[in-house]
């Protein structure tokens, strides 16, 4: 277009939720139907698949050897190699003690970033319903979603944080110490709550973590290794 704008036809892409770029500006995004669509630079008009995953292929986020990290929706955390190899990475965590129910099973993994030690934090929105019926998780509004981190050097999962009204987004901060996940309260906003420092691992196994007032959103740090 004319004014610099680049407009990608409506319907090619349906139900999107996350977008990135490669490092050749091609830009990749999921699909309702469980497709990660590809669009090339520079003018995005041509696109293609480039993996069929299945599930809701959410929250994306590109390692360091450009492995395309994503959280499907219903089915775990996946990678998606440049040669366009599926590989599920995860797809469940420890149970928690204290539940009756079995929630070791990941239902709606929402958002991924990448630590710089290749790490990849990501949200679990909800423990009790499946991406398809996250509407229902929002009308209880029962803080059951949670903050994990999976180690591809020994390929475990653990869970960070647990006990939150679904949660959406995460991203790591620009220091590369702090980790910011935004949530959805319930006045339906996100919102950053800048502290520092708010969640720090002793290496004892007792963490820490703040919450905002509005309970909307918080900074933690993650463990060095």
């Amino acid at each position: 277009m004319g004014d610099g704008k680049v407009s990608i036809t409506l319907g090619s892409a349906p139900a999107a939720e996350d977008v990135i770029l490669d490092c050749d500006d091609h830009l990749y995004c999921g699909t309702r139907h469980g497709e990660i669509v590809r669009f090339f630079a520079p003018d995005y008009v041509k696109s293609e698949v480039f993996a069929h995953i299945g599930g809701f292929p959410l929250g994306l986020a590109f390692d360091k050897t450009g492995n395309l990290i994503s959280c499907v929706g219903a089915m775990g955390l996946y990678s998606v190699s440049p040669q366009r190899e599926v590989k599920r990475l995860t797809a469940e965590t420890a149970r928690s003690w204290t539940s009756i129910v079995d929630d070791a099973r990941l239902r709606d993994p929402n958002d991924c970033d990448i630590a710089p030690d290749g790490r990849i934090y990501f949200t679990d929105s909800t423990k009790r319903y499946d991406a398809h019926d996250w509407a229902l998780d929002s009308i209880e509004n029962r803080a059951t979603g949670r903050l994990l981190v999976y180690d591809p050097r020994d390929g475990s999962t653990k869970t960070l944080l647990d006990g939150y009204r679904y949660t959406n987004g995460v991203c790591m901060a620009h220091t590369e110490r702090q980790n910011a996940q935004h949530r959805h309260g319930s006045d339906d906003s996100d919102e950053v709550v800048g502290v520092d420092e708010a969640w720090q691992a002793d290496g004892s196994g007792n963490e820490q973590h703040h919450r905002d007032g509005k309970d909307n959103a918080f900074l933690i740090q993650a463990p060095e290794i």
